[in-house]
């Protein structure tokens, strides 16, 4: 997959900004970036209900879950910093529907 060097901001004032997160680049995947008041939210294309997702890194030898997050809540500060750990080869969303889930032990 080829690696872009800018994306634009989704705000008002549209910008090309750094298309990196980290040592890393943005994928296609990526859509925008939009700057609120806790930061820069990764915007990204959400499967329909979805409304959270786990959030995993590779470090080579598969997919290991770090967080679940709601889909708004993916900041590219946040992504930077568990980026700080060079041997992460890529990030990962899996898409959640909360309202699909399984009662496994009740009172």
């Amino acid at each position: 997959m080829e690696k872009r060097n800018t994306i634009q901001l989704t705000t008002i004032n549209v910008e090309d900004v750094d298309a990196a997160v980290g040592y890393h680049k943005l994928t296609d995947q990526v859509t925008g970036l939009h700057k609120n008041n806790f930061g820069t939210v990764v915007k990204f294309n959400v499967p329909d209900e979805c409304d959270a997702v786990i959030l995993c890194a590779n470090y080579g030898g598969g997919l290991k879950p770090l967080t679940i997050l709601l889909t708004h809540q993916i900041y590219k500060e946040y992504l930077e910093k568990l980026l700080e750990d060079r041997t992460i080869r890529e990030l990962v969303v899996i898409p959640i529907r909360s309202k699909e889930y399984l009662t496994i032990a009740t009172k």
